[in-house]
């Protein structure tokens, strides 16, 4: 009986980290576009 509840735990603790993982991701792809474009308006300013 706890066997199925202790991979049921570590699935989701893997899923978890995938999801983690997939947030950190947009969020970096997320801010690349910002940054070229801060850096894009200096060197238009500039």
């Amino acid at each position: 009986m706890p066997q199925p509840r202790r991979s049921h735990f570590a699935s989701g603790t893997l899923r978890h980290a995938l999801l983690a993982r997939q947030r950190t991701a947009t969020r970096i792809t997320g801010a690349i576009p910002i940054g070229l474009g801060v850096v894009l308006s200096a060197a238009r300013l500039a």
